[in-house]
């Protein structure tokens, strides 16, 4: 079996043994199928991409089985011949390929590689642009208007890959479906000629998943509410395999029924247990987290299951689909810390050479405990926490030491500022970040030296 898809199928933000290709493999090798999954997700790619892959180099595996799993932003980019900087296949509406051989256009300019370079780039935020929705058409024009405010009619925007959401496409999106169908009916035919069967198995979106996310997308969205919906593009592509004969399979209501059960697990206090919906998405992502991985792949294992497009039959057993993850490797950290404490104590000799041999090892080995201690520690207390709560409880972690550092600098800082102001009247620009650094490094080293206790702190900020 060949799986085509993008980042989702090629599982970037899982690990391996986490990811739904990998674990219906298992779960069938388990069963006693002989079956082999061969990955071939792309990060990045469109329909038309892995359709093109597949006719120079997909075929070679002579698979049994291809299954496809498209996302919605491969609708617009179905009708590109460019992503960002880089060109790429297209597919006509009658299955033909546009264009002849891609050229790499070698390496991105210089200034690219700057931070100012970044920042000024065009589309540097969504590669797909955007478009002026008309204004009848936003959520705007339902706000109620009053004689002292009237309201003004300005068209919305959306980002053009984000038209795969409406109900009744903008004329480029109808030509992006076109060229997508057209995409499909050549994997179609080419599966057909190789004696393969093909399925197309669309990725939900989150927020037609997840409770919460379509409020949040809905919040940044400018359309009306009943001009669009989060399954759009997936009830798109289930059309195109429909009108193509292909079969198709949609786990939106298997993995929302998931999501909406709520399990009985361990309190994050380690207290009682509580009750809680799984999360199948990521916090502030679109792809599959652990969970919703092994969800997809439940699923799968089902729909294939009663679908009759060749699974091998298996020994009667039915998988637990618990993944096994990979033997953990040796941690590094013992081998940093022991060749930090041999350098450090070097150091602390040859600079203090008045203390006593004994105390230079012992003090470099107290302070180094302390500062692993507490990299480690924040390291395990942040698996102990909800992932949204993580980065605060460290942001408040650096402020609390950082104010700890003004509060001990005290007059210092008028010093401090007198000095910055001083460089700023006389208009020494280029001389500011060298003033920033040396201040700031000075700052929290005098600040170390004079209290033992958050010492340890400062240097893990280091």
């Amino acid at each position: 079996m060949l799986c085509l898809g993008d980042s989702f199928t090629l599982g970037y933000t899982v690990d391996e043994h986490d990811l739904f290709v990998e674990q219906l493999e298992d779960a069938w090798n388990s069963e006693g199928r002989k079956v082999d999954l061969v990955n071939a997700g792309t990060e990045g790619w469109s329909t038309d991409q892995e359709v093109v892959w597949f006719l120079d180099e997909g075929v070679k595996f002579e698979p049994d089985l291809v299954l496809i799993f498209p996302y919605e932003n491969d609708l617009y980019w179905n009708s590109q011949t460019n992503y960002s900087r880089f060109p790429k296949p297209r597919f006509s509406a009658d299955g033909k390929l546009d264009g002849g051989k891609l050229v790499d256009p070698g390496p991105v300019p210089w200034w690219e590689h700057t931070a100012l370079g970044l920042l000024f780039k065009p589309n540097a935020g969504d590669p797909s642009g955007s478009f002026e929705v008309p204004f009848e058409k936003t959520k705007f024009s339902l706000t109620d208007k009053r004689d002292d405010a009237p309201v003004v009619k300005k068209p919305g925007r959306l980002p053009r890959e984000w038209a795969a959401l409406m109900v009744e496409p903008p004329d480029f999106m109808g030509d992006a479906i076109a060229r997508t169908k057209g995409a499909l009916a050549v994997l179609q035919g080419e599966c057909a000629k190789r004696g393969a069967k093909l399925a197309v198995v669309p990725i939900p979106n989150k927020a037609a998943v997840q409770k919460g996310a379509e409020g949040a997308l809905r919040s940044v969205i400018s359309l009306r509410d009943e001009l669009w919906h989060p399954n759009q593009a997936l009830r798109t592509f289930l059309a195109c395999a429909q009108e193509l004969g292909i079969p198709a399979f949609d786990a939106t209501d298997r993995l929302k029924q998931v999501a909406e059960t709520k399990e009985r697990r361990a309190g994050s206090s380690g207290g009682d247990p509580e009750e809680a919906a799984p999360q199948l998405y990521f916090p502030i992502d679109w792809h599959f987290n652990p969970r919703g991985n092994l969800e997809f792949a439940r699923f799968l294992h089902d729909s294939l299951e009663l679908a009759n497009l060749g699974v091998p039959r298996g020994n009667g057993t039915t998988a637990p689909f618990k993944p096994e993850p990979p033997a953990p490797h040796p941690a590094k950290w013992p081998y940093v810390f022991a060749g930090l404490w041999v350098l450090l104590t070097g150091l602390y000799y040859g600079n203090y050479k008045d203390e006593p041999k004994w105390q230079p090892p012992l003090k470099v080995l107290g302070m180094l405990s302390v500062v692993f201690a507490i990299v480690l520690g924040i390291g395990a207390a942040m698996k102990l926490v909800p992932p949204a709560l993580g980065p605060k409880l460290v942001i408040l972690f650096v402020l609390a030491v950082l104010g700890f550092v003004f509060w001990k600098l005290g007059r210092r800082l008028a010093t401090i500022g007198e000095l910055t102001l001083a460089f700023v009247l006389r208009g020494h620009w280029y001389l500011m970040p060298l003033l920033v650094v040396l201040l700031s490094i000075g700052s929290l080293l005098v600040v170390a030296a004079s209290s033992p206790l958050v010492a340890p702190f400062i240097y893990t900020l280091f």
